[in-house]
């Protein structure tokens, strides 16, 4: 059986997100515009953000109440949303002869929640389009009962809406379309879990050639969804194999992948400004600074909030906004 821990959480899931965490930092660790990135960074831009969907839609719980999981999403995501945000913004209306982006008098900040990827803080869209898939899923769920076909059906039409509407970045609709697919999959692996323990998904030999078979398909650019899926594959492939083995993912770091997620962007960020654009430091330098202070102040944000700020009250407050379980 897949190996579950104390609170019922699959360690598989636990390194999943963790590797997931690690890729996004390290596709976010760049000096320069995209089209510079290398090849391999392009690669991971297909299947990153889908696997953390993918996730979300296999620890996503379909016997809660609504009004209940509601306040717990709008809580877990859109209180740091709101909260990030705004602080950046005054930041940069502040200092708009300094930002790169210079805010758009008071009206821009709330386009930044309407407008996702017009937020200051632009890695924050994922919490828009999260809310959305959160919301859109309780309903499938509900109305599913349990059955597949329910939720393959809606993936296809939701797969079908991202291929052939144009692109709308209004509420984020157009990445609500095309990310939803993954979330509902992820959903199906959870009803089917037989998927984790099957000795095919945990031998490295499976975890090779789904990397060849992920390579292929981005070098010949077969399509976002099929590539997307097998780079999927291939990370919990990889990461099944390895619990075989009694080897977790950094395991310490699994309570700090959303805390990371949210506030990896004020570290990077300081660590390019400075280091490399003010002071011209070695960009190879400069990367890997970036790379590990996106990881390591958040974590040491988070352990701080931990030990500072009570579950209760303003502490309460200020943990849902470091992205802090409460």
């Amino acid at each position: 059986m897949a190996k579950q821990t104390e609170s019922g959480r699959f360690t598989q899931i636990d390194s999943l997100y963790v590797l997931g965490m690690l890729l996004v930092v390290l596709g976010h660790t760049s000096l320069g515009p995209s089209s510079e990135e290398p090849l391999v960074m392009r690669w991971l831009r297909i299947f990153r953000m889908p696997l953390f969907f993918w996730i979300a839609g296999f620890l996503s719980k379909k016997d809660e109440p609504f009004l209940v999981f509601l306040k717990k999403k709008a809580e877990r995501l859109l209180v740091p949303l709101v909260v990030l945000t705004g602080i950046v913004y005054v930041g940069k209306f502040l200092l708009a002869s300094f930002a790169n982006r210079p805010p758009n008098g008071l009206g821009g900040y709330f386009i930044a929640f309407i407008y996702p990827f017009q937020n200051p803080i632009v890695i924050l869209w994922f919490l828009n389009v999260l809310f959305a898939i959160h919301f859109l899923g309780w309903f499938i769920r509900k109305s599913g009962k349990g059955n597949v076909g329910v939720y393959l059906l809606a993936a296809f039409i939701f797969m079908t809406l991202s291929l052939c509407l144009p692109r709308t970045e209004f509420l984020g609709i157009s990445d609500i379309c095309y990310f939803f697919p993954y979330f509902l999959f992820g959903y199906i692996c959870k009803i089917r879990k037989e998927l984790l323990d099957s000795k095919y998904i945990k031998s490295p030999v499976s975890a090779l050639l789904l990397l060849c078979l992920f390579v292929g398909m981005a070098y010949w650019n077969v399509g976002r969804y099929p590539t997307a899926f097998i780079g999927i594959l291939m990370c919990l492939s990889t990461v099944s194999f390895l619990q075989s083995r009694s080897i977790a993912v950094f395991p310490a770091l699994r309570p700090y992948t959303f805390t990371v997620y949210l506030l990896q962007w004020f570290p990077m960020v300081a660590v390019q400004s400075f280091c490399f654009n003010r002071w011209a430091w070695n960009p190879w330098l400069c990367l890997f600074l970036m790379f590990v202070c996106g990881i390591g102040m958040p974590v040491l944000t988070g352990w701080l909030a931990d030990k500072i700020f009570p579950a209760r009250g303003f502490g309460y407050f200020v943990r849902l906004c470091l992205g802090r379980r409460v």
